[in-house]
């Protein structure tokens, strides 16, 4: 890594409500990033206020902060993220110093991809200048992070509802596999484990698994009190309705190896796209937001992406054709030898996304208990298309079980078809 991002600024000074150069040049690693100097202007103003590119997000608010100076003008992202009444049980993974410098060290490692003619390279990830805890009012904490600003019409966010096209989905596939599969290298290894080793087992971090179980219980009571009735189909509880007996042990298979690094909130929100020319090679994909990455079984990341990023007719059409690539992209970033460890990845996908997306579901169950009323439309849309697709993989296939195969494929089961569940079970 360079200097001009190496580490990015981690403090405890007060957050303030306008940004001024005085705290930038104290606070914050822009100076000697060289993007903040004598002659700059600072100027802030809130998500929404001109043309922006859907850096908002649901857990979060956001503005934009722009600096002028002579070497022109430049602008980055400013996410606020407070807590709310599930924030202890879905908080953003690791340190502020810690997260900080991961994410600049993972920019540094995939930087040269980002002017590449081809897509040969993973995922590009937006560099961090500041990250710190906050305090919010008299009780609580949150995040505030600095972020580059990925600006369009360069990078382009797509829009949820429409779903990701064809191309643009391929493209992700293949730099999601990319990303995932240097980690299953022997390079990759070494490099998260000196870098990283802090990072939490799965993004709902292992060792809270019960304590989230727990937690999911009441939430899924209260989100039957308060989401529409036409969503609580006899289908979507007998989804949700194992997972307050067995969400423990899906986090634990998640956390088995093969793992390898994870987003953990891998969702089209949180994807910017780029055309480096006609072919759809040349499609490039960037993901910010990594406050959820850990160490996991990839298929958590994907999961969420043909989960949520596709609409229902476009995954049912797509979805072979992008296991497939996945695992063909992850194979070659990995070299030949991971290969026995690639055998079991391919080997265990289709039940680990199953387990994935179960996981997924009951995410969103406990967000949309406890949402504010602006983001609950999201949720129940959200909960659809997650509940279709574990309705569409027969999820469902891989519980009722009572604990975690030691070895092997953790498969659909035969046995105990769920209480008025109109899947039918079968092993993989």
């Amino acid at each position: 890594m360079n200097g001009s991002s190496s580490s990015a600024s981690s403090s405890t000074a007060p957050d303030p409500a306008q940004i001024t150069w005085e705290w930038l040049f104290a606070n914050t690693s822009l100076h000697a990033a060289g993007l903040l100097d004598q002659t700059s202007e600072v100027s802030q103003r809130g998500f929404g206020e001109g043309t922006d590119d859907g850096e908002a997000g649901v857990n979060s608010s956001v503005s934009i902060l722009t600096i002028r100076g002579s070497r022109g003008s430049t602008s980055f992202i400013v996410k606020r993220c407070s807590k709310t009444a599930s924030h202890d049980v879905v908080a953003p993974n690791g340190g502020t110093n810690e997260k900080a410098a991961f994410i600049n060290h993972f920019s540094e490692r995939f930087a040269p991809d980002r002017n590449a003619g081809e897509n040969e390279g993973p995922l590009v990830v937006p560099r961090s200048y500041h990250s710190q805890k906050k305090p919010i009012g008299e009780n609580g904490e949150g995040f505030l992070l600095i972020l580059e600003k990925l600006k369009g019409p360069e990078w382009r966010t797509l829009d949820f509802e429409a779903g990701c096209p064809r191309d643009e989905a391929f493209a992700c596939i293949r730099s999601l596999g990319k990303f995932h599969g240097y980690f299953y290298s022997e390079k990759g290894m070494k490099d998260l484990e000196a870098t990283s080793s802090w990072l939490p087992q799965t993004p709902i971090r292992l060792e809270l698994a019960d304590m989230v179980q727990d937690y999911y219980c009441d939430a899924w009571q209260q989100f039957q009190k308060v989401a529409p009735q036409e969503l609580l189909t006899p289908q979507l509880r007998s989804l949700c309705e194992p997972l307050r007996k067995f969400y423990a042990v899906l986090v634990k298979r998640m956390a088995q190896g093969p793992s390898t690094l994870v987003h953990g909130d891998f969702r089209l929100e949180n994807l910017r796209f780029r055309h480096l020319g006609q072919r759809a090679e040349t499609i490039q994909v960037a993901a910010f937001d990594w406050q959820f990455s850990s160490r996991a079984r990839g298929a958590y990341d994907l999961a969420y992406f043909m989960g949520l990023g596709l609409t229902p007719r476009v995954r049912a059409r797509e979805q072979d054709r992008l296991k497939s690539e996945y695992i063909s992209s992850v194979t070659a970033a990995a070299g030949e030898s991971a290969g026995a460890l690639l055998t079991q990845v391919s080997n265990d996908l289709e039940a680990d996304l199953c387990v994935a997306i179960l996981l997924i579901l009951a995410s969103f169950i406990i967000g949309a208990a406890t949402a504010p009323d602006a983001s609950q439309a999201m949720h129940w849309t959200s909960i659809q298309r997650i509940s279709q697709t574990a309705l569409d993989w027969q999820a469902a296939g891989v519980l009722p079980v009572s604990e975690v195969p030691s070895t092997g494929a953790f498969a659909k089961t035969e046995a105990a078809e769920l209480p008025g569940s109109p899947i039918p079970h079968s092993k993989l």
